[in-house]
């Protein structure tokens, strides 16, 4: 237990010191061994969510699904991606006693409960976020969806973050994922995917992409360095999303058509498994 704890503060000074690109970013083990894919997925956050799916790639909440769950799923030869949000506090989480009040910012719109967080303020996140990323490992996850990665793009956080804060806390997020064994993503974040500062290419740290609504806002082009080392993309497209809302019909023959190198799903923003309003592509 010492020497775990003395392992972490190490680890924290190095990362915290920006000695990051001397660290290893390949992970043990990787489940998307068929490379680019396409795979088929789901993801499943919302409340009360049916997992019976086709899907060979589900991403699901790291702390309300069950061990069983997961085991069941995996034993199907599923790929179980488990969903933490590294980038605000949720009020609702069973941690969330654990955020002191510096770190916690303004409310994210359109979310109740949801506020940003300081990512700058890695002493403090940091190992929150690797006791939420070691339940998702002893519960079976094979891998860490971590959302809200574009912190310092957004208006009115309560912070003033900068390209390089959000660079330098999505490497230490990736590291300490792969410290787990866990592949990870890179969420929404794409315009630093192709950042190469220092030579460090920031892709090499992600292992796959997910974003939001990259055909609607007409981004999925920024995606082609995963497409390079053959790592998959995987895109949620929103039928009742105010601020860009695609139909069913415009779903199947303009964004299945649109790129055969990304996984495409048709979901509401609720983000259950309802074959009503679920649609993939053919």
């Amino acid at each position: 237990m010492i020497l775990s704890l003395i392992y972490q503060l190490v680890f924290l000074i190095f990362v915290i010191g920006k000695g990051i690109s001397e660290v290893s970013v390949v992970p043990v083990d990787n489940p998307f061994n068929s490379g680019l894919g396409p795979y088929t997925f789901d993801y499943l956050l919302g409340e009360k969510s049916n997992y019976t799916t086709t899907a060979q790639v589900m991403f699901l909440d790291f702390e309300d699904t069950t061990k069983n769950t997961i085991s069941s799923l995996k034993n199907q030869g599923k790929i179980v991606i488990c969903y933490v949000s590294v980038g605000s506090f949720e009020d609702w989480r069973s941690d969330s006693n654990t955020f002191p009040k510096s770190v916690i910012g303004n409310k994210y719109p359109g979310w109740q409960g949801e506020y940003w967080l300081d990512i700058r303020n890695i002493s403090i996140l940091l190992p929150i976020m690797t006791k939420r990323f070691q339940l998702a490992q002893s519960k079976g996850c094979q891998g860490i969806d971590p959302d809200n990665m574009d912190v310092y793009s957004q208006e009115d956080t309560g912070f003033k973050l900068t390209y390089d804060d959000q660079l330098h806390y999505n490497k230490i997020i990736s590291i300490a994922v792969h410290k787990l064994g866990m592949v990870v993503g890179l969420k929404n974040d794409n315009d630093q995917i192709d950042d190469n500062t220092n030579g460090d290419a920031f892709v090499n740290y992600f292992d796959f992409a997910v974003s939001e609504s990259c055909f609607s806002w007409e981004e999925c082009y920024k995606y082609q360095p995963f497409y390079a080392k053959n790592s998959p993309v995987f895109d949620v497209e929103y039928s009742d999303d105010p601020s860009n809302t695609i139909t069913k019909k415009e779903f199947l023959t303009k964004v299945c058509t649109s790129d055969n190198k990304i996984a495409f799903i048709l979901k509401q923003l609720v983000l259950k498994n309802d074959p009503q309003t679920t649609v993939t592509c053919p």
